[in-house]
């Protein structure tokens, strides 16, 4: 199994994140809740869920921004009728409650890439991604 990875810049985020089974990657604090955040925003209709791993980054970084979770809510939501777009915050965090191999999930973020583990994922042929963008980010 092939999953392409290309390299974007952060005001890319966004726009990779509306592609189906994308996952970015990018370290801590490059735009990725703010490309979450454009997505949804662009959405027209109410059919999205987000998932972030804690409260405080859904009161204070999602602020006024509805159908947004806790990754934990995830086995009592009906997913079916919330949402058809899921989107992930942060999967290296959200995935004890949020499995790699869950096949609804639109497009997500990570702060850490693990390669060994990713083709360990693809061995198996549950790896629901189709591609992986990496975000250019300038270390001061």
């Amino acid at each position: 199994m092939y999953i392409p990875i290309r390299l974007i810049e952060q005001h890319e985020i966004g726009v990779n994140l509306i592609i189906p089974k994308t996952l970015v990657f990018g370290p801590r604090q490059c735009g990725k809740t703010t490309g979450i955040k454009y997505v949804v925003s662009k959405i027209e209709d109410d059919l999205y869920t987000v998932f972030v791993h804690n409260k405080q980054i859904k009161e204070y970084k999602y602020a006024n921004i509805k159908n947004v979770h806790l990754a934990e809510k995830i086995k009592t939501l009906d997913i079916d009728t919330v949402a058809t777009k899921i989107f992930v915050d942060d999967i290296d965090l959200c995935e004890q409650h949020i499995p790699m191999s869950f096949q609804r999930i639109y497009s997500a973020t990570c702060s850490k890439l693990d390669f060994h583990y990713i083709s360990k994922l693809v061995e198996q042929k549950n790896f629901p991604f189709e591609r992986i963008c990496i975000v250019s980010h300038e270390i001061i």
